[in-house]
C-alpha cells in the first residue's frame, strides 16, 4: 500500500530525457509549422513537461530554434570519407531521405520560418554559414573551396524542395536508378577544379 506522505510526491525528473523530449518536440513542430507558428507551451505539451523547463534547458525560443536546427543535421559521416568517395556518398545521402509527416527536417523548418527575421538569421548561421564552413574545411586546399561548398548545399536544398516539398514526379524515389548517376555527375561537376579538369 502507498504511504500517504508519498502518494502525491512528484517523481524525480530525468534531466537528460526531458531535454531530449523538448528538443524532439521542437524539431517536429518547427518542421511542421515554422518558427512563428509554434509556441513554447505547445512544445512543452508535446514533450510532456512544464513550459518552464523549456527556458530552463534552452533559454529563449530563438535559442531552442537554433538547437533544433543544429540537431537535425549531421554531416560527420560524410566528412569522414575519403575525397574520392564523397560524390557517390553525398548522392546516396540525398536520395536516401524520405518524407515523413512526423520527422524533423531542417529544410522544411527553414522554409516555413522565412517570415521571421530572427529565424531567418538563425537559419543562415546554422544551415548556410555553418555547413558551408564544414564543407569548405573538408575541401581545404582545393581551388574555390568555399564556392564549391555553397554550390553543394544549393544542390542539396534544390533536391529537397523539388523532391519532398513540391513533389516533382521526375525526382521521386521510383526514378532513383536514373537520378543517381546524374546526381553523382552533378556533384563531381561542382567539385571540378575548373572547366578543363576534375578535382576530387
Amino acid at each position: 500500500m502507498t504511504r500517504p506522505e508519498t502518494a502525491n510526491r512528484p517523481r524525480p525528473r530525468d534531466a537528460e530525457a526531458t531535454r531530449a523530449a523538448i528538443l524532439d518536440a521542437a524539431q517536429r513542430l518547427f518542421t511542421q509549422r515554422g518558427y512563428d507558428g509554434v509556441g513554447t507551451r505547445e512544445i512543452a505539451s508535446l514533450a510532456g513537461c512544464n513550459v518552464a523547463l523549456v527556458s530552463r534547458y534552452f533559454g529563449p525560443k530563438s535559442d531552442l530554434f537554433r538547437a533544433a536546427l543544429k540537431g537535425c543535421v549531421d554531416f560527420d559521416p560524410l566528412l569522414a570519407l575519403p575525397r574520392e568517395r564523397f560524390a557517390e556518398a553525398l548522392a546516396d545521402h540525398i536520395l536516401a531521405k524520405r518524407k515523413s509527416p512526423d520527422a524533423a527536417d531542417p529544410m522544411f523548418a527553414a522554409l516555413r520560418s522565412s517570415t521571421s527575421p530572427d529565424a531567418t538569421r538563425i537559419v543562415r548561421e546554422e544551415l548556410s554559414d555553418r555547413l558551408t564552413r564544414l564543407l569548405t574545411d573538408y575541401l581545404a586546399g582545393e581551388p574555390a573551396a568555399e564556392e564549391k561548398a555553397a554550390l553543394l548545399l544549393g544542390l542539396m536544398a534544390g533536391m529537397d524542395v523539388g523532391r519532398h516539398l513540391i513533389g516533382n514526379p521526375a525526382l521521386q524515389p521510383n526514378r532513383d536508378d536514373d537520378l543517381r548517376p546524374r546526381l553523382v555527375a552533378a556533384i563531381r561537376a561542382v567539385l571540378q577544379d575548373g572547366p578543363e579538369g576534375p578535382g576530387g
